[in-house]
């Protein structure tokens, strides 16, 4: 019997002992489970035991809470010659949402805490003016149009100091934030002294109906402010304070019906202007000048703007190159919001005389002040092309004297000559002298003039020659040392000496006047370096090619040219060639 009563005994004993060794030592708690979508709760996980390193991991916290607030302590005591102890993890949390959240359990040094449910109510706008902190949500218009600029202005009134203040973000679903700009005065409403926090935004909806734009939530560690017109930013120990604006409604309308534009550009004003790089120029053939053109909108941003640049009625006309620069896009904020300006520029390069008509450029938008359809209009501009400035200085100016027709010269006799009265041999020998000396000097004047136009034209070849040789050369540099301005005014140049050209003034009466070999590639990747910056490129093997290309026209005329390996000069060849024509 006594066997039977002690082992029951026992095992109650045991169970008694094994009650701490069971119970979990990692614990979480917090100070309340129902709580308001501005406020905060506090988290104290526990460990019944000294830590000296280490905590256990609270990022899955943050899925739905936001952790501002963290803080640690640790106690060691003696009770009854027994030896307690514990470490506490304490975390301040602010809900991310409504609804009912789980704060996770947690795991470490191998023991496990439990989850915890929290229950977070809606959130309550704070608008009350006479509370000593409020908000003010402020549309400056309930309905606007798809993608026209609707202005919203956040206020934060608070008569207190705040500390570790912050506001939320606002995310809307198919529409664009642009935070316009933060300020902060001071404001007093009835006998109240308040500091004021504004915020202004702008918003661009991408899709018709009604639109949603959730409130803002501002928090901070809120004190009493001992100096009511000081900042609101002091650092004083306090409670944490949260308050949320007011949600507001959008209703977004299409597009209008009779707005007949392919681009839909709702805006409260639209400009459209052009200047050029060297105010209005005179145009000179293969001379490139720049045209900026300039299209902003009040109400749009810059993203929002469409090309709009006449250059495919200018690539149409003749005698004309247009190569593009890439657009430059720009937003400037304002009291009224965001001003967004798309800026286009291009190089114009004339390829003849003539008359150049750039045509007139028409953007239409919506005035969203007046509720309809308008038209901004840059006007047509014309210029004179002038021809290349080589060709006219080229043109031989008028001679200081006029050449005068020769004449035979006849002197008249000053006197009479009187014949030998009993000889007539006499008259006879004189006019026989006289024939045969006039035509000796006629032979004599025609040898000399002969020797000299020989002279010249062996001279005049010769410089030719060297001229040709000396403009191939340039090329040669200007490509060696990818010079393309140079590379380009050297082959014109040269150009001009091989076909005795001055008209010659653009790449492309080159390609013209060459048969056989085909140079308008090379010629428009040269030109396309020059005033293309982006697209324009001309590699070196290319470089090489149109080179070798040019050398080959340049030995049709100078065939004994030194710079293609021929060590004899031009002017032995032509006196080799001229001895012939007078024998010994």
């Amino acid at each position: 019997m006594v066997t039977f009563i002690t082992r029951p005994l026992t095992a109650i004993i045991l169970f008694f002992v094994m009650i701490p060794a069971l119970a979990a030592n990692l614990q979480s708690r917090v100070d309340r489970q129902q709580m308001g979508s501005g406020e905060t709760i506090e988290l104290t996980v526990s460990l019944d035991k000294q830590v000296l390193f280490g905590e256990p991991d609270f990022s899955s916290v943050e899925k739905n809470f936001d952790i501002v607030g963290r803080n640690r302590r640790s106690r060691i005591s003696f009770v009854n010659g027994e030896k307690q102890s514990y470490t506490q993890w304490i975390l301040t949390l602010s809900p991310k949402r409504a609804g009912t959240l789980v704060i996770p359990s947690f795991n470490f040094k191998g023991e496990v805490s439990d989850a915890l449910e929290i229950k977070v109510r809606k959130p309550t706008a704070t608008t009350d003016p006479g509370a000593a902190v409020f908000t003010e949500s402020i549309l400056e218009k309930n309905s606007v149009y798809v993608q026209e600029q609707a202005l919203l202005t956040l206020r934060l009134y608070t008569t207190l100091s705040l500390s570790n203040f912050s506001m939320s973000e606002i995310s809307i679903p198919n529409a664009q934030v642009v935070k316009l700009a933060e300020e902060q005065y001071q404001k007093q409403i009835a006998g109240i002294d308040y500091i004021v926090v504004e915020t202004r935004l702008a918003i661009f909806v991408d899709n018709s109906g009604e639109v949603s734009i959730p409130s803002v939530r501002y928090s901070g560690i809120a004190s009493e402010r001992s100096n009511p017109y000081g900042s609101i930013w002091s650092r004083r120990g306090g409670k944490r304070l949260a308050v949320n604006t007011e949600e507001k409604v959008l209703s977004v309308k299409p597009r209008a019906a009779h707005a007949t534009m392919n681009d839909w550009l709702p805006a409260r004003e639209v400009k459209l202007y052009d200047r050029w790089s060297e105010g209005k120029p005179t145009l000179t053939v293969g001379e490139p000048v720049t045209r900026t053109i300039a299209l902003s909108a009040a109400g749009l941003t810059g993203a929002q703007l469409p090309p709009f640049s006449s250059n495919e009625s200018v690539d149409r006309s003749e005698g004309f190159k247009v190569y593009d620069d890439q657009p430059q896009l720009e937003d400037k904020i304002g009291v009224q919001g965001i001003t967004g300006t798309r800026v286009e520029s291009m190089a114009i390069v004339p390829t003849q005389a003539g008359t150049l008509t750039l045509p007139e450029i028409r953007v239409q938008w919506w005035d969203t002040v007046n509720d309809q359809l308008r038209e901004t209009v840059l006007a047509s501009t014309s210029f004179e092309v002038l021809p290349s400035a080589d060709i006219t200085a080229s043109q031989p100016g008028l001679p200081a004297a006029a050449l005068t027709q020769e004449n035979p010269a006849t002197t008249p006799l000053s006197g009479s000559i009187a014949p030998a009265e009993n000889s007539w041999l006499v008259i006879i020998l004189a006019v026989t002298n006289g024939i045969l000396i006039l035509i000796t000097a006629v032979f004599a004047v025609l040898w000399w003039r002969g020797r000299q136009l020989n002279d010249y034209g062996a001279e005049t070849a010769n410089k030719q020659a060297l001229t040709g040789n000396k403009l191939f050369k340039e090329i040669r540099v200007a490509a060696a040392s990818t010079n393309y301005s140079a590379l380009r005014e050297a082959i014109i140049q040269w150009a001009r000496s091989h076909w005795r050209d001055q008209h010659i003034h653009t790449l492309e009466q080159i390609a013209s006047q060459v048969n056989g070999i085909d140079l308008k590639p090379q010629f428009q990747q040269l030109d396309a370096c020059l005033y293309d910056k982006h697209n324009g490129a001309i590699t070196p093997p290319d470089l090489v090619t149109l080179v070798d290309q040019l050398e080959k026209i340049h030995k049709t005329t100078f065939p004994d040219d030194p710079l293609a390996g021929n060590n004899h000069s031009g002017k032995k060849q032509k006196t080799q060639e001229l001895l012939p024509l007078y024998p010994e």
